[in-house]
């Protein structure tokens, strides 16, 4: 396939693959989370050759190879398909006794799938169902849009659904990048009574991690205007995810979503601690999910930075609930950058907005490549079926770029192709060599 250098002189087609790629993996700015370094991190291409000696003769010949039928594998983690490639070696030499030299290429097309494997692990509590002002247009809570004095305000909505609505819209967007799932505390079986069924939870989880889940996870979570029951047993149903997410070979994380405290202690000696107590355990089950490479992204919904009071709520006594989740999200590897390290959402639009960027930070857009590319100058990315420009580096600018001037080993998608491309964009990444 013909082309064109930057400076106009010809070039063919030596080499391409086509990365079929859910999305990669790295460190997103809102966030303090260390890069991931397994093999199921990279992806590969075919590289070409460099143009053989002159040889003086006017002459041109081709010839090719195909190998076998399709085959898939699983490897690091990655889940590779082979499909039948061919190997092609074209020799061009100039006319009139001008040779431009013999020029090596190969033709192959490789794809290739990594996905980030997510767990959304919600609370869906009794506290769930409180009404919260969902869009900011009312928050003196008078009827009336503080914003537009004497325009009526739209009318609240329970902490629950905007939960299930930003759940729906960030496993769609996402549907072709993630294997994900759901765990859900506390479970179906839970009461409203003051004792031990308050605190149960589903066991396996709701949903296992798998691919294409958006629509199963909208079907396991409970309907935006459910009537919510129970505690808040959120030790168990991290766990629970925590051994869903099996594989060490994946990137593998949990976004936690809560709008309070946990309680529902193992270990707590009478029901009052159960209920009113702080179950500390949480925090070391998240920090010990980090040492094993889960890290766990903490999102809370309208926390007040203030001690809780002591009274039968069924809710735990005496506790900073902002200071627990800073400290929470510390645990988990991932903390937020800035005063709050979790993710505090006062709204529908920053619940969003917090499950996006979690997401993101798991979907990183560095490529590495198997081989350097000989003719750095003229490769071309290709991203849903668009030419995506090749530019200096990632600071304000969209596009592409080799991430080591002189290496060529590694490339880097930047704005919106790097959204593109963690959204489930199919990349076809071409080098060329050049003739003469």
């Amino acid at each position: 396939m013909p082309g064109q250098q930057r400076d106009g002189r010809p070039a063919v087609l030596c080499g391409w693959a086509s990365l079929l790629l859910a999305g990669c993996i790295g460190l997103n700015p809102d966030f303090v989370e260390p890069p991931w370094t397994s093999s199921a991190a990279s992806t590969s291409m075919s590289s070409t050759g460099q143009p053989a000696p002159e040889t003086g003769t006017s002459t041109s010949s081709t010839s090719s190879s195909t190998t076998g039928p399709d085959s898939s594998s699983s490897i690091g983690g990655v889940q590779t398909t082979t499909s039948t490639s061919s190997t092609s070696s074209t020799s061009t030499r100039g006319s009139g006794g001008s040779s431009t030299g013999d020029i090596p290429c190969e033709e192959s097309k490789t794809p290739y799938t990594v996905s980030l494997d997510l767990m959304f692990v919600l609370d869906r509590s009794a506290a769930m169902s409180t009404p919260w002002d969902h869009d900011g247009d009312d928050v003196d809570d008078d009827g009336l849009q503080d914003a537009q004095p004497g325009v009526p305000a739209t009318a609240k909505v329970s902490r629950w659904s905007s939960v299930h609505a930003a759940v729906a819209v960030i496993a769609q967007r996402f549907d072709t990048s993630l294997r994900a799932g759901v765990a859900l505390f506390p479970g179906d079986g839970a009461t409203m009574t003051y004792d031990a069924s308050a605190c149960l939870v589903d066991a396996p989880v709701d949903l296992g991690v798998g691919p294409m889940h958006a629509a199963a996870i909208v079907a396991a979570i409970p309907p935006a205007n459910a009537a919510l029951v129970g505690a808040r047993p959120a030790t168990t149903a991290f766990t629970e995810a925590v051994q869903e997410l099996a594989d060490p070979d994946t990137r593998r994380k949990i976004v936690l979503v809560t709008a309070g405290a946990a309680n529902c202690s193992s270990d707590a000696a009478d029901v009052a601690a159960l209920l009113e107590g702080y179950d500390e355990s949480l925090h070391f089950a998240v920090f010990q999910a980090a040492k094993a490479g889960i890290l766990t992204h903490v999102v809370g919904l309208e926390i007040a930075d203030a001690i809780s009071p002591t009274q039968k709520d069924s809710e735990p006594d005496a506790v900073n609930v902002h200071a627990k989740l800073n400290l929470l999200a510390q645990d988990g590897g991932a903390a937020k950058a800035g005063a709050d390290k979790f993710w505090a959402a006062s709204g529908e639009a920053d619940l969003v907005a917090a499950l996006d960027a979690s997401v993101r930070a798991g979907l990183d857009c560095v490529v590495a490549l198997d081989e350097p590319v000989g003719f750095p100058e003229a490769a071309r990315l290709i991203l849903d079926g668009t030419e995506v420009p090749q530019i200096q580096d990632c600071a304000g600018e969209d596009g592409w770029h080799f991430t080591q001037e002189g290496l060529y080993e590694e490339i880097e998608l930047c704005g919106q192709a790097c959204a593109g491309f963690q959204e489930g964009g199919a990349l076809e990444f071409e080098t060329y060599c050049v003739s003469g």
